[in-house]
């Protein structure tokens, strides 16, 4: 059973994300919320919604400032889930 602290924390992300994401709906060019979705994305676990937002932020600022740690941080993510898949 999972702690009632980490059950609030994933509502939070959940909850700012849906913010985010319909702000985003409504201004699609704001490049620091989009930035900030993708982040909000990979800490809730939506790791593939989060690397779609970041292959999107490339294509429109490839220069964008954090863009490279948001990738590393995507790709860490990736990895691990990749080895908790091939260690079930």
């Amino acid at each position: 059973r999972e702690p009632s602290w980490k059950k609030r924390r994933e509502n939070r992300w959940r909850e700012l994300s849906v913010q985010l994401r319909n702000y985003l709906a409504r201004n699609p060019s704001d490049l620091s919320v989009r930035f900030a979705y993708a982040g909000v994305l990979l800490r809730a676990d939506h790791v593939e919604a989060a690397r779609q937002e970041y292959d999107q932020l490339r294509a429109l600022a490839p220069s964008y400032e954090g863009l490279a740690e948001l990738g590393q941080a995507i790709a860490g993510k990736e990895t691990l889930m990749a080895v908790d898949v091939s260690n079930a």
